[in-house]
């Protein structure tokens, strides 16, 4: 940076620095650029950052700059101390909410002057993590006749520093929305070759991982009077964490749904082994998958706390709509292959019966009924328990298998 003469005048000091501070690209190089500015004309000027505090709007501790502070970062905090009375009118001095704050408008500086030497407190906007600039010097006649110097300094680069902030701002939108991109045609590419359920929750969880850094991804899925639960689960996980995840997806695709449903049948894929060393707690997201009015189920994600802010919300709601879509054209596809075979079925002599694992009647022709009805003395049920006098699920036997 050009050092600037100190012999200048106030107007082409303020006039210089401001227009080194607009030549930088990040707002800690445009706070170094303007202390470093005003300390090559006023000989024996020292300057302090006190970091911002985003969460409280408060200051925070003081950045370090290889000198001892002039006071404790805590002063500011305490009303009736003389720094927060000239900052703050008389209570602890908060910074303005970042939606309040105006960039085009310098803010306040405030002046102490003590036996032991004089100190300009100046806040800075939302362009730098040091969020108050404290100017000491130890001789407060140098200092009374360069506050005027340094506070017309100051309300001409705090524009350049509001626009520093907003074009930092711009830059990580872009980003936010590059990645956004990325990750929408990750998935979409993704979801176009899924063929079933598994398949949806498998994809889904190697693609959201590393973007949102989940630990499990649930989707459940509804089937008329049944539903099925797919779990994919990153990492350790701790048998409570597992059955805690379980128990609220579950839960609230049954607030989602509006009406109770059966426990859905889970299938979990996971690592080798369950360790006792995964967290129980995190966040989660929970958003119903509907088309054109028509609930076919729920995705869930489970992650770190704090980890899905509002950016990951908002792509994980995006990427459930993807889903849902995925979801709808599976289903369209597996009722059109059904008609398919159930129109070779109806047109062949012999019964043939369909059955699924827990021997449910997924579809049976008209021969089949007629069979079905006079070995069982009923009309064909739903699931099938004997056919004759052949015991398809003896007691005992495991889910699944039959004879």
């Amino acid at each position: 940076m050009p050092r600037l003469d100190p012999a200048s005048s106030e107007e082409e000091v303020a006039t210089r620095l401001a227009a080194t501070v607009s030549r930088v690209d990040s707002p800690e190089e445009a706070v170094l650029a303007f202390c470093s500015g005003l300390t090559s004309v006023i000989p024996g000027l020292r300057i302090w950052a006190l970091r911002r505090e985003t969460a409280s709007g408060l200051p925070g501790a003081w950045l370090d700059s290889g000198d001892p502070p002039p006071f404790p970062a805590e002063v500011l905090q305490q009303p009736g101390s003389a720094a927060a009375a000239a900052l703050g009118g008389g209570g602890p001095f908060r910074y303005p909410a970042e939606s309040d704050a105006d960039v085009s408008r310098a803010p306040e500086c405030a002046y102490l002057r003590r036996r032991g030497g004089a100190w300009l407190l100046l806040p800075v906007p939302e362009a730098s993590p040091a969020g108050l600039l404290v100017m000491g010097h130890a001789e407060p006649g140098v200092m009374d006749a360069s506050a005027e110097t340094i506070a017309r300094a100051a309300r001409l680069v705090h524009p350049y520093l509001g626009l520093i902030a907003a074009r930092r701002e711009v830059e990580r939108r872009i980003e936010e929305r590059t990645a956004e991109l990325a990750l929408f045609y990750e998935t979409s590419r993704a979801l176009a070759f899924a063929k079933s359920e598994t398949e949806i929750a498998t994809l889904l969880g190697h693609t959201l991982r590393p973007a949102l850094g989940i630990e499990m991804l649930g989707l459940l899925v509804l089937k008329g009077d049944r539903s099925e639960l797919f779990i994919e689960v990153a990492g350790e996980t701790s048998p409570a964490a597992l059955r805690s995840f379980r128990r609220e997806v579950v839960s609230q695709a049954r607030l989602a749904a509006g009406s109770p449903f059966p426990a859905p049948r889970t299938r979990v894929n996971r690592p080798a082994r369950l360790t006792g060393r995964g967290r129980s707690k995190g966040a989660e997201l929970h958003v119903p998958l509907i088309v054109h009015e028509g609930r076919l189920g729920l995705l869930s994600v489970r992650a770190p706390s704090g980890a899905l802010d509002e950016h990951r919300a908002r792509l994980f709601y995006t990427v459930a709509s993807q889903a849902a879509l995925t979801l709808e054209r599976i289903r369209t596809m597996h009722e059109a292959s059904l008609l398919t075979v159930r129109n070779v079925l109806n047109s062949m002599r012999e019964g043939v019966i369909l059955v699924d694992r827990s021997l449910g009647v997924v579809t049976a022709n008209p021969a089949a009924e007629v069979l079905a009805a006079a070995l069982l003395g009923e009309p064909l049920p739903a699931r099938l328990r004997r056919l004759g006098q052949v015991d398809l699920a003896p007691e005992g036997a495991p889910r699944g298998v039959r004879r």
